[in-house]
């Protein structure tokens, strides 16, 4: 690389500097006027926190590289354009990060209002548990389907009732009575006096028409009226 040319930069003024070319203004500067005005895509980065895709649209200046070092050639900026992009993508970058913030804080709010309606609806009864079906599903139930059930959840009431009386009668003091003819005597009360199995004449008593007496051999037997007269 040959060495570089003293003189008076064409910037400041400053005598006895060593210059270097602006591939914008092909001027000679000194190196802090050079780099006040032009800036490297290496510096860009480092410095500004700038991707390739936000350069897109600046003023762009190649210069070769030395033979011996290789590579791209240097790609330079101007400060003062790379300074306003840089405050365009910084704002760019704020708002972004405040709606993705929002998003979040609204998605957040939605599940605690989702929890808060869940924990406020009923919970699911045991049929429900069970085998509950979703009202989409139950619309496609046949009517006969629909019947077998209705008979089965009248048949389950019965028996709960049923169970529901047994549970709820008192234990009865004396042992039940047994089904016969007319109302039976009140639990507790006075019991009516025994009758008498046999009649005052001695007969035992029976039900219905006694039957009748039979005729002696004596009453049986034909009278003769020869005999009488």
């Amino acid at each position: 690389m040959p060495p570089l040319k003293s003189g008076t930069c064409a910037s400041c003024s400053t005598a006895n500097v060593k210059l270097r070319t602006n591939p914008f203004t092909n001027a000679s500067q000194c190196s802090e006027c050079r780099d006040a005005s032009i800036i490297g895509i290496t510096d860009i980065k480092s410095r500004f926190k700038l991707k390739e895709d936000d350069l897109e649209g600046l003023n762009m200046k190649t210069e070769p590289k030395p033979a011996f070092l290789g590579g791209p050639d240097r790609r330079w900026y101007l400060v003062e354009e790379v300074e306003g992009r840089a405050e365009e993508v910084t704002r760019a970058r704020g708002d972004a990060k405040k709606e993705k913030e929002e998003a979040k804080n609204k998605a957040k709010e939605d599940k605690k209002k989702e929890k808060a309606s869940a924990a406020s609806t009923p919970k699911n009864t045991k049929g429900d548990k069970k085998g509950g079906k979703s009202p989409a599903s139950a619309s496609t139930v046949t009517p006969k389907a629909s019947k077998r059930k209705r008979d089965g959840e009248e048949e389950e009431e019965e028996e709960e009732e049923e169970e529901d009386g047994v549970a709820a009668a008192p234990a009865a003091a004396d042992p039940p009575v047994k089904r016969g003819r007319g109302r039976p005597p009140k639990a507790g009360g006075p019991k009516p006096p025994k009758k008498p199995v046999l009649n005052p004449d001695g007969t035992k008593r029976g039900r219905g028409r006694p039957p009748k007496a039979k005729a002696t051999a004596v009453e049986k037997a034909p009278v003769d009226e020869d005999e009488t007269e």
